[in-house]
């Protein structure tokens, strides 16, 4: 069965406990590279390279998230990110693209908190690493 497609259809909670169980036994036991903490549907892509990391939140909630064009764009609000860095580097910057912020952060060993007070559309949170 095509459980992810499945998730993605029907939203039910067995299929997303069945995917994020088959993800974390991959990891074994690693950190996730982002985690999204926040009300609303997002899509998140992350991506490493060696002095940044990008994290993309595409806002997904719309009434028409099923098929059909978008009608609406309905915000979401405050998103909190926990991203895992390489070990050893430290943020020098992280700034709200979209939103042309810099925001603070907080570091607790090799995981890096943001904040994001809010997705319009898409933000896209750059955090340059030392």
């Amino acid at each position: 069965m095509d459980f992810d497609a499945a998730f993605w259809r029907s939203r039910l909670p067995d299929h997303k406990r069945l995917l994020l169980n088959a993800v974390n036994w991959v990891r074994k036991g690693e950190p996730l590279p982002v985690t999204v903490s926040g009300n609303g549907l997002l899509d998140v892509t992350i991506w490493r390279q060696e002095r940044s990391i990008t994290v993309h939140l595409v806002n997904l909630n719309t009434p028409n998230l099923f098929g059909g064009p978008v009608t609406e764009i309905v915000p979401v609000g405050r998103q909190e990110l926990k991203v895992a860095l390489p070990e050893g580097a430290k943020p020098v910057r992280v700034k709200l693209l979209r939103a042309k912020l810099d925001v603070p952060v907080n570091l607790q060993g090799d995981e890096l908190t943001v904040v994001v007070p809010q997705v319009l559309d898409h933000e896209v949170v750059a955090i340059e690493i030392g």
